[in-house]
């Protein structure tokens, strides 16, 4: 006989009730222990208090109709469940450790910084036990090895990840978190200049090109190495002291370049991937003398109706096909290595700062 869960919704507060009289099983055999990091943990919570959608659960129904004694096994959904009940009421948690502990981080909400349940206003906290979650239930009859096939094929559902998703899979931290963050926040800056399209943007090549960014405000022109980009998720997944001024540089920028790409016409060979990175790279050697990290070169006083003409300027000579010819082969082939980048953003300075 197929197996048919029943399809419902339950609050938060119905689950928090359960755990507190010993309803809810959390941890059955085969789930894994509690793994989230403090960062994904923040962001669910933001989740339920902007009222936004979260993954659905699995349950399984054992209530024992003889004894009226209700019982509920998770059958996935155990970080989500463990995440909202230990930051509702920690005491609800029988087996509850120190890194059970956490807060709603600036990161998410600036406006509640640092804020436990208690610091919440009661709207606030009435929204998060309010919060209807979706539950899939099956019955009793549902034997163990065949939730545990159900949990095994939960997980593994789903097309090859590329690389970004692979990230989003495997790291919860500041970095990343800033870095979607702030992808989105450029949403219709990549759609209005054609940098990317709908089906990258789902794809998460904005996040990716994204963190590129970052790196680049962080440390100067680099190469694009899926390596680089997954050491610096992995080195800054629980702190990263410089991620106000990091996020302030991207942004900073980004605002600039939308204002040069107003004139669309003037500039629409620019607004590819690589020459956005290069631009970005000029604009900061520019105007604020390099990376945040390292030595900074003399800033330079250039307007906007400067930076537009030097701009313009660069998109005729690509669509004349008259790039310097060091520049030309910047281009082509390895575009986004070392050399090329420092090649490209020369060029556009120099284009710049031309009189």
């Amino acid at each position: 006989m197929p197996i048919e869960p029943d399809h419902r919704t339950y609050t938060v507060l119905d689950f928090l009730k359960w755990q507190r009289d010993g309803t809810l099983q959390l941890r059955p055999p085969f789930q894994r222990n509690a793994v989230w990091r403090p960062a994904l943990k923040s962001s669910l919570i933001d989740s339920l208090l902007r009222g936004y959608p979260v993954p659905a659960l699995f349950v399984q129904d054992r209530s024992d109709v003889s004894s009226f004694e209700r019982r509920l096994v998770v059958i996935d959904g155990q970080q989500r469940l463990r995440t909202v009940l230990s930051y509702v009421d920690l005491s609800s948690l029988k087996d509850a450790e120190d890194r059970d502990v956490f807060k709603l981080l600036p990161l998410h909400d600036d406006s509640r910084p640092n804020a436990t349940f208690e610091d919440l206003s009661e709207e606030d906290r009435k929204q998060i036990l309010e919060a209807r979650l979706t539950v899939y239930v099956v019955d009793s009859s549902v034997t163990e090895s065949e939730l545990l096939e159900i949990f095994r094929r939960m997980n593994t559902y789903g097309a090859k990840l590329n690389a970004q998703e692979l990230r989003n899979a495997q790291h919860s931290g500041v970095f990343k978190e800033l870095a979607y963050r702030l992808a989105s926040d450029f949403f219709d800056y990549w759609l209005d200049w054609g940098t990317l399209n709908k089906q990258q943007i789902a794809e998460m090549r904005d996040a990716e090109f994204t963190s590129d960014l970052m790196l680049l405000a962080m440390e100067g022109v680099g190469a694009t190495t899926q390596k680089r980009i997954d050491e610096t998720y992995a080195e800054f997944d629980e702190e990263f002291s410089g991620a106000a001024e990091c996020a302030d540089r991207v942004k900073s920028i980004m605002d600039l370049m939308n204002k040069i790409f107003r004139d669309r016409a003037s500039v629409r060979r620019l607004t590819t991937r690589m020459w956005v990175y290069s631009l970005f790279d000029a604009i900061q050697r520019l105007r604020f003398g390099g990376p945040l990290q390292g030595s900074e070169s003399s800033r330079q006083r250039i307007s906007l109706e400067d930076l537009r003409k030097g701009a313009s300027k660069v998109n005729l000579a690509i669509e004349n096909d008259s790039l310097p010819e060091s520049v030309a082969r910047a281009t082509r082939g390895a575009a986004n290595d070392r050399q090329s980048r420092e090649a490209r953003a020369k060029y556009i300075v120099r284009q710049l700062t031309k009189e």
